[in-house]
C-alpha cells in the first residue's frame, strides 16, 4: 500500500490540465483550492503555489522537454498527474 497518496477526496474531475502533452504554456482547472507541485523526472520542484479553485495559467516553457508530476495536495491528501512537455 502506498502511503500518501489517496483518491477519495479528488476524483479525476477535480483537476483538469490541459492541453497534455503541451509546449509549456498549459492550464490547471481545479474544483477546490489545492497545492500544487510540479516535479521533473528527476525529482527536481519546477513549481509550488497554492492556488484557489478555478482556472490557471502556467507557464513552464523555461524547463527542458519531457515529463512532469503535477502534485495536488488538499487537506493532506495527494493526487499525482503526469503532464509531458513537448
Amino acid at each position: 500500500m502506498c502511503t500518501g497518496i489517496y483518491s477519495g477526496v479528488l476524483v479525476d474531475n477535480d483537476i483538469n490540465i490541459y492541453p497534455n502533452p503541451n509546449n509549456g504554456q498549459f492550464t490547471i482547472s481545479l474544483s477546490q483550492d489545492a497545492e500544487v507541485l510540479i516535479i521533473d523526472v528527476l525529482g527536481r520542484e519546477v513549481y509550488n503555489a497554492n492556488l484557489n479553485s478555478g482556472k490557471h495559467n502556467i507557464n513552464l516553457e523555461s524547463q527542458v522537454s519531457g515529463l512532469y508530476f503535477i502534485k495536488t495536495r488538499v487537506d493532506g491528501h495527494v493526487k499525482i498527474n503526469k503532464m509531458v512537455k513537448n
